[in-house]
C-alpha cells in the first residue's frame, strides 16, 4: 500500500480536475473517456500506455499505473487491459461506467505523481489514519472530479440520471449525490 506524504482535500482535487480538463480542452458534464487518454498521451508524450491482453494484469486488475521512477526507462506507464479499454468505447456494455472510471483512475494517478509531483513512499502499517493521504482515494477522487464535475451536476439527485449523464456507473453516482448532501 502507498501512502502520499502530502495530503490533497477534495477542493484541491476538484481544482486541479477542473484545471486540467480545460488545459486538454474538455469541458461539459461528459466526457469522451478513449479521447481524453489521447489527448492527454498527445499532450504528454512522455506517457506511455499499454493496451494490453487481459492476462497480463491480475484477475481483480482493471488498469494500473506505473510512476516515472518506477522505471528504468524514466517514463510513466498506464496499462489496460483489453476488454476494460474496449468496454470504456461501448456504452452498451454492462461495466462501461466502471471501465471509463477504472481508466480515468490511472490517469489522475498520472496527474497527481508525475506532473503534480506529489510525494510517496511504500506504507507497511494497517490502514491510513487519514484517507487524504491514501493515494488511492485522491486518485478517486480526483477521477470522481473529472468524471462527475461538481458544478455542472450539483443539482442532480437522481443516480441514474447522473450515471447516464457522465457516463459513470450506479455505484458512482450514488456516492457523488450522497456526497453532494453532506456538502
Amino acid at each position: 500500500m502507498y501512502k502520499s506524504l502530502q495530503p490533497i482535500s477534495r477542493d484541491k482535487l476538484r481544482l486541479i480536475a477542473k484545471t486540467f480538463k480545460s488545459h486538454l480542452g474538455f469541458d461539459g458534464i461528459f466526457i469522451d473517456v478513449p479521447r481524453f487518454l489521447e489527448v492527454t498521451q498527445h499532450e504528454y508524450p512522455d506517457l506511455d500506455v499499454e493496451i494490453v491482453e487481459n492476462h497480463e494484469l491480475p484477475p481483480k486488475v482493471f488498469a494500473e499505473f506505473i510512476p516515472s521512477y518506477s522505471r528504468v526507462s524514466n517514463k510513466p506507464l498506464i496499462k489496460i487491459k483489453e476488454y476494460v479499454y474496449d468496454n470504456a468505447c461501448n456504452p452498451l456494455s454492462r461495466s462501461y461506467g466502471r471501465d471509463r472510471m477504472n481508466i480515468v483512475h490511472e490517469i489522475a494517478h498520472f496527474i497527481l505523481i508525475d506532473i503534480f509531483k506529489i510525494d510517496v513512499l511504500e506504507h507497511h502499517e494497517s490502514g491510513i489514519s487519514n484517507l487524504a493521504n491514501s493515494v488511492e482515494w485522491q486518485a478517486m477522487a480526483l477521477a470522481g472530479e473529472i468524471m462527475i464535475p461538481f458544478e455542472e451536476t450539483i443539482g442532480i439527485e437522481n443516480e441514474i440520471e447522473l450515471a447516464k449523464k457522465c457516463g459513470v456507473s450506479k455505484i458512482a453516482a450514488n456516492y457523488r449525490i450522497k456526497k453532494y448532501k453532506k456538502e
